[in-house]
């Protein structure tokens, strides 16, 4: 399960990552229809003092991320995606470029809930040689690049350490699940289109086209459905959306854990300083989404 509003947050690693630089994240609100934050809301938030901006891919659809770089780049200001929802989303359509290509770097995820899944751990992407380069170094602790294939008959047995890094590199066996899993990207998105057909089916049905909101598609085919969020009309419901989350455990339906997003987290209160431009009750979110199979499926 997953809860928004139409003040959603991400994920907490999308603000953690800019805490780790010693940076503050700013929020801001999104569309309430989409969950993805507007051009129109980022630009407003932008300053003399921001050097990037995160676009978040919510649930698979993707942000309209062309107006996005094209607005934002000329005023050196960096475009990150977060593409953890988004693989394959492809902008545009099914001949388009993939979400995550856009921007100068865009990370996706692998975790195992995802449309394809190496068990834990993602990718990071860029056409940067500069960010690439960096982004190798700092993955395998700093170590420099001469040692990065120690091991082998050509490697370097010296190696230094450039700069504290992190340990951030995918094992062998996650990649070899990953290879196969990339072959069948395209049969378990299909997979996923079909559930969230059906989803669409059941719910519109009455009564529960009164009491739940549905997710708006995208009609040229570029959501990646990695969540279906529902928005239930709390008004009209004997429930609140926590006993209606224990209702499908009960049923056997439901069974992924909530996550919140950043905004109803203490820790954005240490590492955000402020929340500009965002409500202050995120916590009356009404949204909860319905599972997808495993990509190991």
């Amino acid at each position: 399960m997953t809860r928004s509003s139409s003040q959603r947050g991400p994920f907490a690693a999308s603000g953690e990552v800019v805490a780790y630089r010693g940076a503050r994240p700013i929020l801001v609100d999104v569309d309430a229809a989409s969950l993805n934050a507007t051009s129109e809301g980022i630009l407003a938030a932008v300053t003399p003092r921001t050097r990037a901006v995160i676009a978040v891919h919510i649930a698979g659809r993707p942000v309209h991320i062309e107006q996005l770089v094209s607005m934002l780049e000329p005023h050196n200001i960096a475009v990150i995606e977060d593409s953890a929802h988004a693989f394959p989303s492809r902008v545009g359509g099914p001949d388009g470029r993939f979400a995550g290509t856009f921007g100068r770097a865009g990370a996706f995820s692998f975790y195992a809930t995802k449309t394809m899944t190496t068990g834990e751990g993602g990718m990071l992407v860029t056409d940067d040689d500069a960010i690439a380069a960096r982004a190798r170094i700092m993955s395998l602790h700093g170590i420099s690049r001469d040692a990065w294939n120690r091991y082998a008959a050509n490697g370097s047995w010296y190696y230094e350490i450039e700069e504290a890094g992190y340990k951030y590199n995918m094992t062998d066996v996650a990649a070899a699940l990953g290879l196969v899993q990339l072959e069948r990207a395209e049969e378990l998105l299909g997979a996923r289109r079909e559930i969230a057909a059906m989803y669409a089916a059941r719910l519109a049905d009455q009564p529960l086209s009164d009491l739940v909101e549905l997710p708006a598609d995208v009609s040229d085919g570029s959501h990646a459905w990695h969540l279906y969020i529902i928005r239930l009309a709390l008004e009209r419901l004997k429930a609140d959306r926590g006993q209606v989350i224990e209702g499908l455990r009960a049923s056997g339906s439901g069974r992924a854990s909530t996550s919140s997003p950043c905004t109803c987290t203490h820790t954005i209160d240490v590492v955000g300083d402020t929340l500009e431009g965002i409500s202050q009750s995120p916590r009356e979110s009404t949204s909860v989404s319905c599972p997808f199979r495993s990509g190991l499926g």
